[in-house]
């Protein structure tokens, strides 16, 4: 995270949302949050990546790997 900040600092502005304004599992919320920001450039950094816990939460390792990432290439 801090390492890709300082990386990414230099290309311009930055909008680092927390959990809690883009929650990955809200595509309603990431709509919103995309079109109110308009972002020039998304960088996803997120992604479940604890294999046994995948097992576990297949629903939301689908939308957090699949589905988020789809949402903010379409909107």
């Amino acid at each position: 995270g801090l390492h890709l900040q300082h990386t990414l600092a230099p290309l311009g502005e930055l909008i680092l949302p927390n959990r809690s304004h883009f929650d990955l599992q809200n595509k309603k919320g990431m709509v919103d949050f995309i079109k109110e920001t308009k972002p020039d450039v998304i960088v996803n950094s997120a992604a479940c990546t604890n294999v046994d816990k995948a097992e576990e939460e297949a629903e939301k390792v689908y939308v957090v790997n699949g589905e988020a990432p789809e949402v903010m290439a379409q909107t």
